[in-house]
């Protein structure tokens, strides 16, 4: 049975995950938004906030997904929260749920095979380059996926008779200036006593050798470093990051695959679905870049045995590369030279000439700004775009989150994906917004959450302020003498409890 088939052509599936400005996040989502748009479905993808921001508070204060969505993908490497907290949140969802990462009880799962592919790293440091002191860079506590890497590091240790040491040992969150800190923390006290690092990922191995660089110590000469994951870069990064591959896309299309199989009424395997990873082997392990053994081929070789297939594919893979990279600085260039223009609004007509150009530049099909009501399961669609421009709906009415974002998609017959993605600075949470588009905006779109939080929360300081002096001069034009306290309108019949008038409302989980 097709899994376009037999159903509404307006149904949605939903992706959840942290913020996705890593790679991982990138891929997988990419993977699986591909795989369900061309299946004839609209996707929405709730990235970051999860589950702080009020758009993911239910009944009770029990986190829950808006309930817009007939079956769920769930990044749970990447959401960092306990898994009975996950287990709770996939039950209260109303169709079927995948897990992609973290094994939820109960559920359908996919992930990649973690321990074999350490193991294997472990296994070429020692056999082929006689390493005998590894330190680890883990990843966070809590982070189950990193544990089960931690563990399956351990386990190699030991199968190769080699003592674990705490002091080898470092932890970091998957960001790259984390694995810069562990190799410095590996460092301390001026002795190094390790003669290879295996990190949980490519980018914490990254930031461990500019780490190692900074200090003077050779990779790979003293010291061999391997990553897990394969991200786009690994190939181009220290002249070859040696790094367990990861297929990450595949994971993101093989949950949409299963989760459509679930709707569709299939039964299938709950026990996890594990993708096998090999290990790349480049140069900071010490065996050479694909690249440098290719050109030694090459040299020694005769011409109808050079592998020009190979060397196409890594030079596509590297224009490829560079392409995205030198489009989302180009668009993250753009929007810096908008940032002190979103920075400096007084109000929401202001703001949204500024997003107007946001829009044009990102080329958006959609873009919609909505802020809590006094009840946070409403809100206010407060900026909306009309073609290419955004405007202002000052008497917007305040509605519940699910027809809010059901309107949206009420709007497009043809499958489409969005993007739900929460508004908050230092945990307090104005809204959410909500674009239509795809991936190729990368890290700049979520820099420009971050500028649109930041104006609004400028917005309501300077309204704040507005109606503070207006109160007081009111009051000394009555009674100048005056000795009763300056009130602030925050609390006027006019207006809901809670809410700011003409404000977006602030609220704090």
């Amino acid at each position: 049975m097709s899994s376009s088939q037999s159903r509404p052509p307006t149904q949605a599936l939903g992706l959840l995950c942290d913020a996705f400005g890593d790679p991982y996040s990138l891929s997988t989502l990419r993977g699986a938004i591909e795989r369900m748009i061309r299946a004839g479905f609209h996707v929405v993808s709730f990235c970051g906030g999860f589950p702080q921001a009020p758009l993911f508070s239910g009944p009770g204060g029990a986190a829950r997904i808006p309930e817009v969505v007939d079956g769920l993908i769930m990044l749970s490497a990447t959401l960092r929260s306990p898994e009975p907290e996950l287990c709770r949140l996939a039950a209260s969802v109303a169709g079927p749920v995948v897990s992609v990462g973290d094994h939820l009880p109960g559920f359908a799962n996919v992930g990649v095979n973690d321990e074999a592919a350490v193991f294997q790293s472990v296994a070429h440091l020692v056999k082929r380059h006689d390493c005998q002191r590894i330190a680890y860079i883990a990843g966070p506590e809590g982070s189950v996926d990193g544990e089960r890497r931690l563990a399956a590091y351990r386990l190699a240790l030991e199968h190769f008779g080699l003592q674990p040491d705490p002091g080898l040992l470092a932890r970091g969150n998957f960001e790259a200036s984390s694995g810069r800190e562990a190799a410095m923390r590996l460092c301390a006290g001026g002795s190094r006593r390790f003669d290879a690092i295996v990190a949980a990922n490519d980018l914490m191995a990254i930031g461990a050798i500019e780490a190692l660089t900074s200090a003077g110590i050779g990779v790979p000469e003293a010291v061999k470093v391997v990553g897990f994951d394969g991200i786009d870069e690994s190939p181009f990064a220290c002249g070859g990051l040696t790094t367990v591959g990861q297929p990450v896309t595949e994971q993101g299309a093989t949950a949409a695959e299963l989760l459509m199989r679930l709707l569709a009424g299939e039964t299938v395997e709950l026990s996890p679905t594990l993708i096998s990873a090999a290990l790349l082997i480049r140069h900071t392990c010490g065996c050479g870049s694909a690249a440098d053994t290719w050109q030694k081929q090459a040299a020694s070789a005769p011409s109808a045995q050079v592998p020009r297939a190979e060397l196409a594919l890594l030079d596509g893979a590297f224009r490829e590369t560079i392409r995205r990279q030198l489009a989302t600085k180009r668009l993250q260039r753009e929007l810096a030279r908008l940032a002190a223009l979103l920075l400096g609004v007084r109000d929401y007509r202001e703001l949204a000439l500024g997003l107007t150009d946001v829009v044009r530049l990102f080329d958006m099909r959609r873009f919609v700004l909505c802020t809590y009501a006094a009840d946070p399961r409403l809100a206010r669609v407060l900026l909306e775009s009309s073609g290419r421009d955004v405007l202002f709906r000052s008497q917007a009415e305040a509605l519940p989150i699910e027809l809010v974002l059901r309107a949206v998609l009420a709007k497009r017959g043809n499958p489409t994906s969005l993007f739900v993605e929460p508004l908050e600075i230092a945990d307090e949470h104005f809204g959410f917004l909500i674009i239509e588009g795809d991936l190729s905006y990368g890290v700049a779109q979520l820099e420009l959450r971050y500028l649109v939080a930041a104006a609004l929360s400028r917005i309501a300081m300077m309204g704040e302020m507005r109606r503070l002096y207006s109160a007081g001069r009111r009051i000394e034009k009555s009674s100048p003498a005056a000795s009763e306290p300056v009130r602030s309108e925050r609390s006027s019949p006019s207006s809901a409890p809670g809410e700011l008038p003409g404000a977006p409302t602030v609220t704090k989980p």
